[in-house]
């Protein structure tokens, strides 16, 4: 199992990041792997919404569903979702600071058939992506007035 986490701390109340992250449409802005999201419930921003995402990654293209399993406004956000032979958990945790916000993402892919044999590459791959995409995350809303 590959297993990633890493924290920043953001420039600004835990409200807005906050906010901007529980809208999963925003993750366009941030995600550089994310070509497309869409959420595929009525209601968003709670337990229970689902979104359908393609991903382009590696040179390749993959279909995604997952699902928020846990929302607790201004300090956690769960979800779950699996491609093919891929299952992932992530989870957002947010921690407001002087008027900045900690937020901590972890994740935990599972990977399954002929994609066993590169999990090494996926994982390494995994890091680099997800520190580069939090840093420009922190960029984007600590840019915003």
């Amino acid at each position: 199992m590959i297993r990633t986490e890493k924290t920043i701390v953001i420039k600004r109340p835990v409200e807005d990041v906050f906010n901007y992250m529980a809208e999963f449409e925003n993750d366009m802005e941030w995600r550089s792997e994310l070509a497309e999201i869409r959420r595929t419930t009525e209601f968003g921003r709670n337990a229970g919404a689902r979104y359908e995402q393609r991903l382009t990654w590696g040179g390749g293209e993959a279909m995604t569903d997952f699902e928020i399993t846990d929302f607790r406004p201004y300090r956690h956000i769960e979800f779950r979702g699996t491609s093919g032979d891929v299952q992932a958990h992530g989870v957002y945790d947010f921690e407001a600071e002087d008027g900045t916000t900690r937020v901590k993402v972890a994740a935990e892919v599972q990977v399954s058939g002929a994609l066993k044999l590169s999990e090494p590459l996926i994982e390494q791959a995994l890091q680099k992506q997800g520190a580069s995409d939090l840093d420009h995350l922190k960029d984007i809303l600590e840019s915003r007035p």
